[in-house]
């Protein structure tokens, strides 16, 4: 099975703000299996930001889904963060991805955002 990442690198969501990204899936890749962020720094404090996301016209997280829940910092293992979404069968191959990160935080926040690619 190959197995790759799309990555969103340095995604600034400023304080008080929501950000919103749109983009295509790679066309190489069958599906979409999971989803997990990673801060750029290490303080950065992730606690005040929420996210939605939907891939392919499927809800896959709802809105409001703390970003904790998903963020590596190197405390845990990855397999152990990664949101997994392989048995929902979500297609990859040029689906459309709708990305909203919320942050109600006094700070802007820098992350990258990773989205998990197999055929």
């Amino acid at each position: 099975m190959k197995r790759s990442f799309q990555i969103w690198q340095e995604v600034r969501v400023p304080a008080g703000a929501e950000t919103v990204l749109s983009e295509q899936l790679l066309e190489n890749y069958a599906k979409c299996t999971g989803a997990f962020i990673v801060p750029v720094s290490a303080n950065t404090n992730l606690s005040q930001v929420s996210l939605f996301l939907k891939i392919a016209q499927q809800e896959i997280l709802p809105k409001g889904t703390n970003a904790m829940l998903l963020t590596f910092n190197g405390n845990v293992e990855l397999k152990n963060v990664v949101y997994d979404f392989s048995a929902d069968g979500i297609p990859a191959r040029s689906s459309e991805m709708d990305l909203t990160l919320t942050n109600k935080g006094t700070s802007d926040v820098l992350l990258d955002f990773y989205l998990v690619l197999e055929n």
